[in-house]
């Protein structure tokens, strides 16, 4: 008798520990990396394993360290984060500049070979094996793209019009200067078509996913590693459609549009930007394809049990704001199992560390591990935006106008006494105050 996939209640908590992975890849912008991210964080709490799921990786650091300098360093099994640089190179801008008027040089994605970055994920977390998520090029660029060159546009400067046209004539610049290209191949330090065509050739151990076969990725993953199906449960996040705000609370389009409306010249232009890309994703896409295809039925029912199980979650789990913007506090993992689930990845670190007890959801409610149901005691849905990102909207006039007054109230009001003292003589050197000329 075929053993099930979805075992009845009572069991489902039962299933024995799979063994440690060594787990080790770039996360990248727009590739549902932050869904993957949430799926091995939850893994993470759910098994007692370290991982380290937030931050930056230097491909080029000869000896990666993470952690606390003060602490004896962390030694993750699991490492998926952003290569240095790589969160901005989607923003067209050559500057950063604050509110204040400082202005830092934009950090770039650094110049390596993939086998350098295999040497790095070799020192800091001996034995992975490496895990990609890759999108289909065009709609993650115009994703990233709005994303940033669109979020970060001056609003100031927009009068009433068709809000996708301004996208596309912005795009058209940053596009003509070659902003963002190949950005999937190149952060695996895939330069050219015969470095990209040497990786096809070994994906074989390469454990891969792709967003527009992401259920069918994650049924393979979980299996290679020996996971429970309940372990790959998940709620999509960071999606523009349905959030409508980034991270910080700056306006994003919803990308399916923008993709059927883009028009013919600029997505010429745009697919000539990832020739590589588009080779690395056609490969990956094919090969997950194939992957599925071998586990037969038994791999289409988990599928649409998967599947099943997702609407379920998402309706017991509603939201009640952006997951783009949701910050909850360390409290409110303690009493509301469906948080880990709503979290995106400025929360991943925090969460392992707080080590909350996991639960699963069998359908109708999440359970222990006697089988027990496990109500929801749910906190106040927290949108917290940084002083930085308040600062931005401000700048930008994309802040709604009681917080900008309460921002800028508290600007003017010194919070020290070097403040203080500051402000006085600024007050003292103005025209017409203090010191006669």
């Amino acid at each position: 008798m075929r053993r099930s996939l979805w075992l009845p209640t009572a069991l489902l908590c039962a299933a024995s520990q799979p063994p440690e992975p060594r787990l080790a890849g770039p996360k990248m912008h727009k590739t549902a990396s932050t869904t993957l991210g949430g799926i091995l964080a939850r893994a993470a709490n759910k098994y007692k394993w370290q991982a380290r799921l937030y931050g930056t990786t230097h491909p080029l650091d000869p000896a990666p360290r993470f952690g606390s300098r003060l602490k004896k360093a962390e030694t993750p099994s699991i490492l998926y984060a952003h290569v240095y640089g790589s969160a901005n190179e989607g923003n067209p801008s050559d500057v950063m500049l604050l509110p204040s008027g400082k202005k830092f040089k934009m950090r770039r994605l650094p110049v390596y070979e993939f086998a350098q970055l295999q040497t790095y994920y070799g020192k800091a977390v001996p034995g992975a094996r490496l895990v990609v998520s890759l999108r289909e090029p065009l709609a993650r660029y115009i994703s990233m793209m709005n994303y940033f060159a669109h979020a970060e546009r001056d609003t100031k400067k927009e009068l009433d019009g068709d809000t996708t046209q301004l996208f596309f004539e912005a795009l058209r610049k940053h596009v003509a200067r070659g902003r963002g290209g190949d950005y999937q191949s190149r952060v695996l330090g895939l330069r050219n078509a015969s470095a990209t065509s040497s990786f096809i050739q070994q994906m074989d151990n390469i454990l891969l996913l792709t967003t527009a076969r992401m259920d069918e990725s994650l049924i393979v993953l979980r299996r290679a590693l020996g996971w429970a199906p309940e372990d790959i449960l998940h709620l999509d996040v960071h999606v523009s459609c349905s959030d409508g705000v980034r991270y910080d609370g700056r306006a994003v389009l919803c990308v399916e549009p923008l993709l059927k409306e883009l028009p013919r010249d600029l997505h010429e232009a745009i697919v000539s930007l990832h020739r590589n890309d588009l080779l690395l994703y056609n490969a990956a896409d094919a090969a997950v394809a194939s992957r599925f295809v071998k586990l037969g039925p038994d791999g289409e029912q988990e599928r649409d049990k998967l599947r099943l199980r997702k609407r379920q979650l998402a309706f017991h789990c509603q939201r009640e704001g952006p997951s783009s913007t949701y910050r909850p506090d360390k409290a409110a993992f303690d009493g509301d199992p469906c948080v880990p689930y709503l979290i995106n990845d400025a929360s991943f670190q925090m969460y392992l560390s707080r080590r909350p007890p996991s639960y699963v959801f069998d359908g109708r409610t999440f359970i222990d591990k006697s089988g027990t149901p496990v109500k929801r005691h749910k906190k106040e849905w927290r949108d917290v935006f940084h002083l930085r990102a308040l600062q931005y909207n401000v700048s930008y006039g994309t802040l709604p106008g009681e917080l900008a007054k309460r921002l800028e109230k508290r600007r003017s009001v010194p919070t020290t006494r070097g403040a203080a003292r500051a402000a006085k003589r600024r007050v003292q050197r103005r025209p017409g105050k203090g010191h006669e000329m």
